[in-house]
């Protein structure tokens, strides 16, 4: 079966959102439009008045699957109207660092086609690496390899002995093994993912307090807790995509429809779900049951 991600592969492996700091936010203005060649805020932060038409969000909480959001505008045919309907709802991808918020008033349209169709890539880079589909992978390379912005990213993966592949200088796409094509396209899609987690997102210890009486708060050695945090929303989307891949091994699929049934608890502390459950939902259990139910009844 061929395997796609799915929104609830990002819903289902959301631990990132409990190691967040509390203020992982994002800013977004109440408008955007298209000025020449780039998505602008209509109302800049720092004019008079600005700052009321911002506000933030908190992206991991308010669209967990954001990553798969983004990714897919890659393939819309109408690329800026789509750009745009998505930054007036999530706003631009690339910030400056403001304390713990960021937020940016304009992008290039040709960074956010940039940046979406790396995300694509990557997506179904990964998708391939599950579904064990060489023939995938071989069309991505193909397609790719000699792109002027994908092409120096992929020969880099391609020329590295770490990725457990071939060296491919001189060699065809035909000859490589099924196995080394599937190889490849998994440690691709994990090293371009840690390599966006490294530049945007960045971990530290919190320490947890305990109010004491004619104290105050007090750090408690034996509370503290490792956080994350992003300094754009393209950081925040790669978070979601790092753990997303890190939770695959609690992925099953859906025997009706092939979306991902997760065995990882929903948070920590919480129960998780039954190890045998075959179905992503009720529905799914329905009209899968309906489907046998008529092919049983077809007359030979």
């Amino acid at each position: 079966m061929r395997r796609r991600v799915s929104g609830d592969d990002f819903k289902q492996s959301g631990m990132v959102m409990n190691s967040l700091e509390e203020g992982g936010a994002w800013f977004v203005c109440d408008q955007y439009e298209i000025r020449g060649d780039a998505i602008v805020a209509k109302y800049p932060y720092d004019s008079a008045g600005g700052e009321e038409r911002w506000r933030p969000y908190r992206p991991l909480e308010a669209a967990p699957d954001l990553f798969l959001k983004f990714a897919r505008l890659y393939e819309e045919s109408d690329f800026e109207g789509a750009v745009l309907a998505w930054s007036n709802k999530y706003g631009v991808p690339i910030g400056d660092p403001w304390g713990y918020l960021s937020r940016k008033d304009r992008v290039p349209l040709a960074r956010f086609r940039q940046e979406t169709k790396l995300a694509w890539v990557v997506l179904r880079m990964y998708e391939a690496a599950l579904s064990s589909d060489a023939q995938a992978v071989r069309s991505l390379l193909s397609t790719y390899r000699e792109d002027e912005e994908l092409g120096p990213v992929l020969s880099k993966y391609h020329e590295s002995d770490t990725v457990g592949i071939v060296r491919t200088s001189g060699v065809s796409l035909e000859e490589f093994a099924k196995q080394d094509l599937i190889n490849f396209a998994f440690y691709t899609s994990i090293e371009m993912v840690n390599e966006k987690v490294r530049e945007f997102c960045h971990q530290y210890l919190a320490p947890s307090f305990d109010v004491k009486g004619g104290v105050g708060a007090v750090p408690n050695p034996n509370d503290t807790k490792i956080r994350w945090k992003f300094s754009s929303l393209l950081g925040a989307m790669y978070l979601q995509m790092f753990w997303m891949i890190g939770a695959g091994g609690k992925l099953d699929r859906c025997r009706k429809c092939g979306d991902t049934i997760s065995h990882a608890p929903p948070a920590p502390n919480t129960r998780k779900p039954r190890s045998d459950k075959l179905y992503c939902s009720a529905a799914c259990r329905q009209a899968y049951k309906r489907s046998k139910d008529q092919a049983s009844d077809t007359p030979f």
